[in-house]
C-alpha cells in the first residue's frame, strides 16, 4: 500500500476551521474540469497574499488552452501568483469519467509533492455538470492520500423546482471569505469576456454569479483529509436527477474509480 502525508490530518471543527484557515499559509492546488471553472473561486485566488496553482483536464491544444493562456497572463499583470496547466491528455468535455483512471492518482500526487499546497481546492459533487461530479471525486481521493486539507466551491446545480440550475449554492459551507465584491465582479467580466468561447454558457450564468459575488457573502465548505468521504459522490440519484448525461453509466464510473484506488492504495482509504 502506498500512503503519502504531506499535510494537516487535524478535524476542522466550525471553530477550529475559521482559526486554521486564518492562520495559515495560503497557497491552493486547484484540481478542476475545464478552463473557466476558476471563475467560481474568484474570492480564494485573487486574494493578496495566495498562490494558486489550476490544474485542469479538458482544452489541451485547443481555444480553451489559448484562452487559459490569456487568464494568466492578465493575471501575471496585476501581479497574482497563478500558475496553471491542462494535462496533455486525450479528455472531452463531457466524458472526463471515462478517461480518468487510477494510474492519474499517482501523476496527481507527484505534482502536489512538488508544489506543497496548504488546500487542494475543486468544485462540489452536485449534481450541475458531470465533469465537475469526477474531478471532485479525484480531488477527495488525492485529499485522503495526501492528506492536504479540502476546499469544496458551489459552481450550479440542476434543479427540478423551479426548471434549470442552481448557482452557487452556500449550503454546507462553514468558511466565510471576505473580498473586495466590487473588484470580484470586475474580474469575472474580464474573464468572461476572455472565455468567449462559452458565450452559451456564460449568457446563462454571468447574470447570477455577477449578483452572488456584489451582494452576498462567499462562502464554501472546508475538511480536513480525516473529514473527506467518498461514498457520498456514489449515490445513484445524484446522477438520475441530471437530464444529459446517463446516470447508470455515470454511477458505474465512479464506483470503478473507487474500486481501483482501494486496490492499489488499500481498503482503509473509505
Amino acid at each position: 500500500m502506498i500512503k503519502i502525508g504531506i499535510g494537516n490530518s487535524k478535524s476542522l471543527t466550525k471553530s477550529s476551521t475559521v482559526r486554521y484557515y486564518f492562520f495559515s499559509v495560503k497557497t491552493y492546488f486547484w484540481i478542476l474540469a475545464h478552463p473557466d471553472d476558476e471563475i467560481f473561486g474568484i474570492p480564494i485566488w485573487n486574494q493578496a497574499n495566495a498562490k494558486s496553482y489550476f490544474v485542469y483536464f479538458i482544452g489541451q491544444g485547443t481555444v480553451r488552452h489559448t484562452e487559459l493562456h490569456r487568464i494568466l497572463k492578465l493575471h501575471e499583470r496585476k501581479k497574482k501568483k497563478v500558475e496553471g496547466e491542462i494535462i496533455g491528455l486525450d479528455f472531452k468535455d463531457g466524458k472526463v469519467s471515462e478517461s480518468l483512471h487510477v494510474d492519474l492518482v499517482q501523476v496527481f500526487l507527484g505534482k502536489i509533492l512538488e508544489r506543497r499546497p496548504d488546500y487542494l481546492v475543486t468544485l462540489r459533487a452536485e449534481r450541475g455538470h458531470q465533469d465537475h461530479d469526477i474531478v471532485n471525486l479525484f480531488t477527495r481521493i488525492l485529499s485522503k492520500l495526501s492528506n492536504i486539507p479540502l476546499i469544496e466551491i458551489s459552481a450550479y446545480k440542476h434543479s427540478h423546482y423551479p426548471p434549470g440550475f442552481k448557482v452557487m449554492c452556500q449550503h454546507n459551507s462553514n468558511v466565510k471569505e471576505w473580498h473586495n465584491r466590487f473588484s470580484t465582479a470586475r474580474i469575472l467580466l474580464k474573464s468572461i469576456v476572455i472565455y468567449k468561447s462559452q458565450w452559451k454558457t456564460w449568457i446563462g450564468l454571468a447574470p447570477f454569479i455577477t449578483i452572488k459575488y456584489i451582494f452576498r457573502d462567499f462562502k464554501y465548505s472546508l475538511y480536513s483529509a480525516s473529514e473527506v468521504g467518498l461514498i457520498e459522490t456514489t449515490d445513484l440519484p445524484l446522477y438520475e436527477t441530471r437530464q444529459k448525461a446517463n446516470p447508470k453509466e455515470e454511477y458505474l464510473h465512479h464506483l470503478r474509480l473507487i474500486r481501483q484506488v482501494r486496490i492499489e492504495y488499500g481498503k482503509e482509504l473509505i
